[in-house]
């Protein structure tokens, strides 16, 4: 091999000196995992330990026979990060380097450094000077030793036969893994919104009986409503829920189908969602819980259960890096379980589902790399394609069962309103239909509920209080009435306290707030003969009507003749 310096002008001696500094220090700075690839007088190819390709250039070549240089370069590994680094040169090399940056989108990076002959050391987007490449500029810039070129051409290494076996693997895989479309992925994102828009158009994609009767996971889901233990798994408490669990369904969902296909992936979604909610309706302490957290959790096991026991599905060289993207997911997403009104049962419930799934063998048993059969036409012959689409079957239909049972296309309108009688008392008040539970109070007094607290729009409570010395009240006892503190429950704030003004008996308002995000609107009255007190529930996400007609069934209470 020529020298360097042999081949090169007087003035352009010391950027190739810089040139052979920066090639020595990349190799040099005592990181495991980088080798020289290739070596000559205009470019060093290194291997670095993250993955990535350092190419490293002191170029012959300027405008756009450079450019097309530089791109020809990054187009031998279209998949790979790289680290574009020049030596050499003006500022005329800078829009060159930028032209070889791919967009901000882009599925890979391309980092772009250069070393210009007046010793000014720049870095382009994404690319930091104190990285590798950042330092070993400085070092090329800032030394003054001689580089023995012929030294660094003897470090070259040559691949082995296992690592050529290896790329192969690699290669191949990726180019089975490029033609195969999530289908099932992209139809479980799809029905996840759709389900979602539906929710939104019944009376709130947050509302709380709207997720009841839509078939959410509530005590009766191990007792007379099974079905609720799947319809839950594809409704959400919200946009940001519904989103959040989109984007990650998609991101790994899309991963495994590929690895799997999409039969086995559907078993594994309906699996793990089915185990997470049973889980939930055990052990956890909610009134209700929804979300696909527990089949997302499901992929996170399979995942690490393929990384610990790939059976030959993903090449070696992705195996540690799917090891470790399943690991770092599953702690973060644990540690995110503890924030409150995560249901933390699900993930575990789901979790374990797919990770015992994956590593039994169950999921991955007869399933040939991807490389040798993209289309898995294997699980059509095998079962695979009746369980999935059963799986699915059940899902959907859970949710149908549940959706006609439930009406929640009622709580898209009005409530429609109408007065009901207070049995044993002479007052009535108008309200939505629903069931009466009448009790016993302290004395003579009556305590009504009417609604049920999950499904209907609002629940309306009314406390009958007979007094022991009836009135007619004076001013005095009136003013000390008004102003007495209400009692309330634990976590429970008073919002407002007005007194009511105008004709008919004494009376106060207030609004009550709730941890859950609901409020309680009450209106005491004071009758010569009884206090009767008001109240109407409503969850948070409620309509503005569901809202208006809870606050006027608070204020219809009156005497029939």
């Amino acid at each position: 091999m020529r020298t360097i310096r042999s081949a090169l002008s007087c003035e352009a001696v010391a950027s190739a000196d810089q040139y052979l500094r920066v090639v020595e220090y990349l190799l040099d700075e005592g990181v495991a995992g980088r080798s020289l690839l290739l070596f000559n007088e205009t470019a060093a190819f290194l291997a670095m330990e993250d993955a990535s390709l350092a190419i490293v250039i002191h170029p012959t070549k300027k405008g756009a026979e450079l450019l097309d240089a530089m791109t020809k370069h990054l187009g031998m590994n279209p998949k790979a990060h790289h680290k574009l680094i020049m030596i050499g040169g003006g500022e005329e090399m800078r829009p060159l380097l930028e032209a070889c940056q791919p967009g901000v989108f882009a599925r890979r990076m391309v980092q772009v450094y250069h070393l210009a002959d007046n010793g000014e050391v720049w870095n382009g987007r994404a690319s930091r000077l104190d990285s590798s490449a950042g330092r070993a500029l400085k070092a090329g810039r800032d030394g003054d030793h001689t580089v023995d070129a012929e030294a660094l051409a003897r470090q070259v290494r040559q691949p082995s036969r296992d690592e050529v076996v290896r790329a192969q693997e690699h290669s191949s895989f990726v180019d089975a893994y490029k033609r195969v479309r999530p289908v099932v992925t992209m139809g479980s994102v799809a029905l996840l919104l759709g389900v979602y828009g539906l929710q939104m158009t019944w009376g709130g994609g947050a509302f709380i009986p709207t997720l009841t009767r839509m078939g959410a996971n509530t005590e009766a889901s191990l007792g007379p409503e099974p079905w609720r233990l799947l319809a839950s798994t594809v409704l959400h408490g919200g946009p940001v829920h519904v989103l959040m669990n989109g984007v990650v369904l998609y991101i790994l969902g899309a991963q495994l189908e590929r690895i799997l296909g999409w039969r086995r992936l559907a078993v594994l979604l309906v699996s793990a969602g089915l185990l997470g909610a049973v889980a939930s309706s055990i052990a956890a302490e909610a009134m209700l819980s929804v979300g696909a957290s527990g089949a997302i959790w499901g992929l996170f096991g399979a995942a690490l259960g393929i990384s610990v026991r790939p059976r030959g599905l993903v090449p070696a060289a992705i195996v540690d890096n799917l090891k470790r993207a399943a690991i770092i997911n599953l702690v973060i997403n644990f540690a995110a379980s503890f924030v409150p009104g995560i249901d933390l049962m699900a993930h575990l419930g789901g979790g374990v589902a797919g990770l015992v799934l994956s590593f039994s063998g169950v999921l991955t048993r007869g399933l040939p790399p991807l490389s040798e059969d993209p289309e898995r036409t294997a699980d059509a012959r095998t079962g695979w394609t009746a369980a999935a689409w059963i799986a699915s079957g059940a899902t959907v239909g859970s949710l149908v069962v549940a959706c006609v049972l439930g009406r929640p296309w009622e709580l898209g309108r009005a409530p429609e309103l109408a007065r009901i009688p207070l049995e044993g008392t002479p007052y009535s008040v108008v309200t939505a239909r629903g069931p009466v539970a009448v009790e016993q109070a302290e004395g003579d007094g009556l305590t009504f509920s009417i609604g049920d607290p999950l499904s209907d729009p609002f629940t309306l409570g009314v406390e009958f209080r007979p007094w022991s010395e009836p009135g007619p009240f004076e001013d005095a006892d009136v003013e000390a009435w008004r102003s007495i503190d209400p009692e309330l429950p634990e976590g429970v704030t008073l919002v407002s306290n007005d007194r009511v003004q105008g004709e008919g008996p004494p009376a106060v308002d207030e609004v009550h707030a709730y941890p859950n995000g609901g409020l309680l609107y009450v209106r005491y009255t004071l009758f010569d003969h009884a206090e009767v007190g008001v109240s109407a529930f409503v969850f948070e996400g409620a309509r503005d009507d569901v809202t208006a007609a809870a606050k006027l069934s608070v204020r219809s209470l009156q005497i029939d003749d």
